[in-house]
């Protein structure tokens, strides 16, 4: 048994879910949420954004407005119809979580969730991109990565701060790319259909980095 006496060990340890409190009856603190089972993480990639930004400054106009009336606003307004929470902004793209906690039928189905919220968030640049067309504006593609673990993510603290540590964050990372080959595949087939399945290397079988193949 290890007693935490200082208070950022005590913080670190409670985020983690390793604190044990045995408390006095009038020590009773407040009701806190369930243990976390599970976690989503979903990360929305605006792709080119670099190309769009050019063309916004080449009409004198303000992308980092263009970016957050069109995108980054909606999807906040979609957040809480799916109990999806904000980890990060990391340029141009948005990384969010949604949480499975034991005994919460509210929270159960966090895929689900994630999907449907993805839905939404493409008919909403679905939407942006017939208004951008009749005024000659660029138009937003985004790539949505989604990922599932079956255990509780692990946080640092940076400050007061909490920085989210999960294996989640990387799958989806990766999910949202479009990898440059898969790229040049699909631009050079007649594309009948707008769904395709691609198959990675299994690790260790290209004896590099697997999501490179």
């Amino acid at each position: 048994i290890h007693y935490p006496l200082d208070a950022k060990q005590r913080e670190l340890s409670e985020i983690n879910r390793t604190l044990y409190e045995f408390l006095l009856p009038m020590e009773s603190k407040e009701p806190k949420q369930g243990k976390v089972t599970g976690h989503v993480i979903m990360k929305a990639d605006i792709r080119d954004s670099t190309s769009i930004t050019a063309q916004l400054f080449a009409r004198e106009l303000n992308p980092a407005s263009y970016f957050s009336l069109n995108f980054f606003g909606p999807v906040h307004k979609l957040m809480p119809r799916y109990g999806a929470s904000k980890v990060f902004l990391e340029g141009d793209a948005i990384i969010l979580s949604i949480m499975e906690t034991e005994g919460n039928s509210k929270d159960a189905y966090s895929v689900a969730r994630a999907c449907c919220l993805a839905r939404d968030m493409i008919e909403g640049v679905r939407g942006v991109n017939d208004r951008a067309a009749k005024q000659n504006l660029p138009v937003i593609d985004i790539g949505i990565g989604i990922c599932y673990q079956a255990s509780a993510p692990m946080y640092l603290m940076d400050g007061e701060r909490p920085i989210m540590i999960s294996q989640a964050l990387n799958e989806s990372d990766r999910l949202s790319g479009c990898g440059k080959l898969a790229k040049q595949l699909l631009t050079q087939r007649n594309r009948f259909f707008n769904v395709f399945i691609m198959q990675t290397l299994q690790s260790g079988e290209e004896g590099g980095s697997p999501e490179e193949f």
